[in-house]
């Protein structure tokens, strides 16, 4: 058995937690996460998702996805995004000690009604229309948000790239020599890159991050959700 899987609560738990810190009775059923633990808390008032983090997960980091997605929240309606559900005691973040005395960091947000980008099975022309305002909205919204972690060192910031540089010899010869001529022409553009305007950006609107309406005529992006990979960057 994986650490991962290792440190898994069980939906019981989770149900504990949701009651506890938010006093919100309700059922809980466990959904796959990349980082996080996740949990679908149905209840009267409405469902929801709860996120616990892993045992050695930095406490900014989660207290910087938290804040982001509250920040994007307040944007008058201009977009659908999960809503920040502060704890009893008004908090963004709750903190826990599991049975192995380890703290995790908990989160609630409300649940997007919707399906996966991955699970759709044409993407018409106006669905990917959808996609790109809904991408623009939301550059257009961080234009004046900034935090501290958002200026991180982080593999998956383009800007970045130059990580990748030492690693080449790992791919096949046949590849190599064309990912080689694409690293030579980032290091030379470096000063380029350096003069273009900043800001952060969400970053990850990969296919099990966009959220899909029902409607299998005429599907729309109703929600792009998980704010984890969001950098300062160009």
């Amino acid at each position: 058995m994986s650490e991962y899987n290792a440190r898994q609560l069980n939906e019981r738990t989770a149900e504990m937690l949701v009651n506890e810190l938010y006093g919100i009775a309700g059922t809980a059923t466990a959904i796959h996460g990349e980082m996080d633990l996740n949990y679908r808390i149905k209840s009267i008032e409405g469902s929801y998702i709860l996120k616990v983090s892993r045992p050695d997960t930095d406490k900014q980091f989660i207290a910087f996805q938290a804040d982001i997605l509250n920040y994007v929240g307040k944007s008058n309606g201009e977009i659908t995004t999960p809503v920040v559900i502060k704890n009893k005691k008004g908090n963004l973040v709750s903190s826990i000690k599991d049975k192995e005395g380890d703290t995790r960091f908990v989160r609630l947000y409300s649940w997007i009604e919707g399906r996966l980008w991955s699970s759709v099975n044409s993407y018409t022309e106006d669905l990917m229309c959808s996609l790109g305002k809904e991408s623009a909205k939301i550059t257009k919204i961080l234009q004046g948000y900034d935090h501290p972690v958002a200026h991180r060192e982080f593999d998956w910031d383009i800007s970045q790239a130059e990580w990748t540089v030492k690693h080449a010899a790992l791919l096949d010869a046949d590849i190599r020599h064309i990912a080689r001529r694409f690293q030579e022409r980032f290091l030379d553009s470096r000063t380029l890159l350096a003069s273009l305007r900043k800001g952060v950006v969400h970053n990850d609107a990969n296919d099990n991050n966009i959220i899909v309406s029902p409607d299998l005529k005429e599907p729309v992006v109703v929600s792009i959700i998980d704010y984890g990979d969001a950098i300062y960057t160009e």
